[in-house]
């Protein structure tokens, strides 16, 4: 039984284990045949077996949403990587060079920043032409594009250009 409990306070959140504690303390205030308090801490155990189960398929429905979303997000970030023509921004290095685009509405749900640039009327709104702050390589960028396109990035150069991008913006 005791190896049931520790599994059982293992599984369950902390509200759900204090529930069912104090559930088991009003039980040994109360003169209760043992066979009744098996029964009521059996279907204790059943309706929590039953939520972990729910919850665990909530899991799992909620790992494959997650699944299809950064496999769009990691195709709209080919696309802006690539310099596709389905971007609607490009990126502007120094040398004038301009290897990567993006999509504003992206740019914008990742980054207030972005979101001001295009809102505001700035010439980088108007001619969908951002400039790259000067220092910031290409590699830098790539992994800053990672970031807003994914929420991660696994380029080394990803915090230096994140840095430089919050204080030159």
């Amino acid at each position: 039984m005791g190896e049931l409990i520790r599994h059982i306070q293992d599984t369950v959140d902390e509200e759900t284990w204090e529930q069912i504690h104090d559930f088991s303390e009003l039980l040994e205030d109360f003169d209760v045949e043992d066979t009744e308090v098996e029964e009521a801490w059996d279907a204790e155990v059943d309706q929590v077996k039953t939520d972990v189960e729910t919850m665990m398929r909530r899991l799992e429905v909620l790992e494959m949403e997650n699944a299809r979303l950064r496999k769009r997000c990691g195709a709209l970030l080919e696309q802006a990587l690539e310099g596709s023509e389905h971007g609607d921004v490009s990126f502007r290095f120094e040398d004038g060079r301009c290897p990567f685009t993006g999509h504003r509405a992206v740019l914008c749900a990742a980054s207030e920043e972005y979101a001001g640039m295009f809102r505001s009327g700035m010439v980088e709104g108007q001619e969908g032409i951002i400039g790259v702050p000067p220092g910031v390589s290409e590699a830098g960028y790539r992994g800053l594009l990672e970031w807003v396109y994914l929420g991660e990035s696994t380029s080394p150069c990803c915090m230096s250009a994140c840095l430089v991008f919050a204080c030159v913006v």
